[in-house]
């Protein structure tokens, strides 16, 4: 995970939820990306955050672009857990800038057992230049058994 990732997820989560003195674990995430059928309406379902075994599982729709490269990272300190999905454009790409929606679920796993307060948010890269704010989507506490 680049450092500004874990850099501006840490000022957010200690903004939000997280404790100074608690230590910053960054754990592993899986970004699935599904753009709906051709044609098709877009899906106005509400961001979901929900615990799943040794898992926390987000999904939210957003804009797509195939212009972009989207990642996910996150980060635990303490009881607050941070998912971001970053959208990250490509100057090495030649495409036609068309936006439509799709599902972003990301599965973060193995989640350390406890109760956390979950904040998904997603946030812009430009090509060759420094992320932009971290946006909000959605806030969930959940419970991993």
């Amino acid at each position: 995970m680049p450092r500004w990732t874990r850099f501006g997820a840490m000022m957010l989560l200690l903004a939000s939820c997280g404790s100074a003195t608690a230590p910053l674990a960054v754990l592993r995430s899986t970004l699935t990306v599904t753009p709906p059928p051709v044609g098709s309406q877009p899906p106005f379902a509400a961001a979901t955050i929900v615990a799943a075994g040794d898992s926390v599982v987000t999904t939210h729709v957003s804009g797509y672009s195939g212009c972009y490269d989207y990642s996910a990272g996150s980060v635990a300190l303490g009881t607050a857990l941070l998912v971001t999905v970053s959208a990250q454009a490509s100057s090495l790409r030649d495409c036609a800038q068309v936006i439509a929606y799709a599902q972003f679920r990301v599965v973060v796993r193995p989640t350390p057992a406890g109760r956390y307060e979950v904040v998904l948010g997603e946030r812009f890269v430009p090509a060759g230049g420094s992320p932009g704010p971290t946006k909000e989507v959605a806030r969930q506490s959940v419970v991993v058994r």
